[in-house]
Formats: C-alpha cells, structure tokens, sequence
C-alpha cells in the first residue's frame, strides 16, 4: 500500500520592481504564477494544515507609486543607505523586515542559542507585527512532522511539547514612543551538534531609558551596533532554526549643517 499526502505549496519564488527573492524549496510538481498584471500585492490568502497547501494573493491593479517611508525629522533631509557586513553565522535564509517609526516589542526564544525574534513595529501610529525569525528546538519538530506526517502526529504533538517547555521566552516591552530603541549588543558562537555553523547566543537592548538583558548566555564572540546617537528603525539579519545573524536600520543624526541650517539624518543598514 502506499500512502500519499495532500497537495502543498512546495516552492515559492517572490518578484518585486527590483529584483527576485527565492526560489525557496524543491521547485517540484506543478508550476503556479500569481500573473504579470500590474499592480502591487496588498494580501494574501489560502489554505493550511500541517503544511500550506495552496496560497493566493489579493492584488490592487494599476500602476502604482509607492509611499516613501516616513521619518520622524519634519526638515528637508539627505537620507543614505549603507550596507555593513553582519555579525553571526551565515547559516540559514536572510531576511529584512524594512524600515518603520520605531520599535515596541520584542520577542525572543531561547535555549542554548537564541531560536527566534519577533517584533512588533510603529508606523505612522499604528502597530505592525513581524514575521517570527527562526524555528523552534533544531527544526526537529519539521523532520518528524514531514516522516510521520499521518502515522505519528500523536507523537508529534507530545515531543513538540516536551521541546516547548525546554524553550525560554521573553518579551521585552519598550514605552514607546518616549522610550527609543538605540542600539543592540550579544554574542555569538557555535551550537551544540554543530560546531561548524555559529548562532545568536546572546542578546542585549539598550534604549534612551536603560538596558534591557541579557537574554541568553554571553559566550563566544562579542558584537554591538553602533555607538553613534540615533534610534533602531527596523531589524534584518539569518534565520532557520536558530536565528544566526542579526542587524538594523539605524536613523541617525549627525551635527553636519546642511543648506538652511536643516539637519542631515542618514539612514544606515548595519548587520550587527
């Protein structure tokens, strides 16, 4: 007898004005497009279980010119974008949440490395959640969900639940919009099972109120953002099972007086 599962998503690539991202699985099975209308997709829809097992996307049609983000400076500014190299491990897929008002909240779970972040974001005064950046204990919970996806789920659950509770969580709670998010610092180093690929094993947040940390063991190598005045706009960095690299958007303000005394604010890119 042989036994066959439902039908998934099994790759999906993403195209942007710029550029493609992916593709991001085994490009297997039959080939799917969203369509080459223009416009911009605003939403996304679908079907899941274990697995995504089909997906579609709302699209609002025309030619459209896309906002630019708002800052919090009211004068005339020079904004510069400058890419540094990250801090941590290449392992895992890169990914960047953009740039926003400011940072709320943060989440973190942790274990003998930092497993996942997910954060909560202001723009324009309303709140706007991140996807979670990395994966549970070792991903292991995805092998054993892909092998015994129908004879073993009871089994599944129980040793999803018996690695849950091995899991830290923390929430880190800024008083924003007073309180502003300036600057990160932690450490990284291998992971136990792996010594060739190097993890977040640490982390710190400092903001113009305190410290907050640290959150995990401070082993291994140490790094920090930057020590230049400003405030932390959004994050980017490598995930998978562990989150392996870390990095910011940094708006800052430097005291260079540009025409009609307005101030120059720079946006930096930093891999931490």
């Amino acid at each position: 007898m042989i036994l066959r599962g439902p039908t998934v998503v099994k790759s999906i690539t993403f195209y942007t004005n710029k550029k493609k991202y992916g593709p991001f699985g085994d490009e297997q099975g039959v080939p799917f497009s969203s369509g080459s209308k223009d416009g911009i997709i605003v939403g996304f829809h679908g079907r899941k279980g274990w697995f995504v097992e089909s997906i579609g996307v709302h699209v609002l049609e025309g030619k459209l010119s896309l906002p630019r983000p708002s800052y919090d400076v009211t004068n005339k500014t020079d904004i510069r974008i400058s890419e540094v190299r990250p801090w941590g491990g290449d392992g895992g897929k890169p990914w960047d949440d953009g740039v926003f008002s400011g940072v709320k909240k943060i989440f973190l779970t942790r274990g003998e490395a930092i497993y996942s972040i997910q954060l909560e974001y202001d723009r324009n005064g309303q709140s706007m959640w991140s996807v979670k950046h990395g994966a549970n204990k070792e991903g292991t919970c995805h092998v054993v969900l892909y092998i015994f996806h129908y004879l073993l789920a009871l089994t599944y659950i129980l040793v999803f639940s018996v690695l849950c509770k091995l899991q830290h969580r923390n929430a880190v709670q800024f008083e924003y919009p007073h309180e502003t998010l300036s600057c990160i610092s932690g450490y990284y180093g291998s992971v136990a099972g792996d010594e060739c690929k190097k993890a977040i094993k640490s982390l710190t947040f400092y903001t113009n109120r305190g410290r907050y940390g640290p959150y995990g063991e401070e082993t291994g190598i140490y790094f920090t953002s930057t020590k230049t005045e400003g405030k932390i706009v959004g994050f980017h960095g490598r995930a998978a099972c562990y989150l392996y690299a870390i990095g910011v958007h940094l708006q800052h303000w430097s005291t260079d007086r540009v025409e009609q005394g307005t101030i120059k604010t720079m946006l930096n890119k930093i891999f931490t």
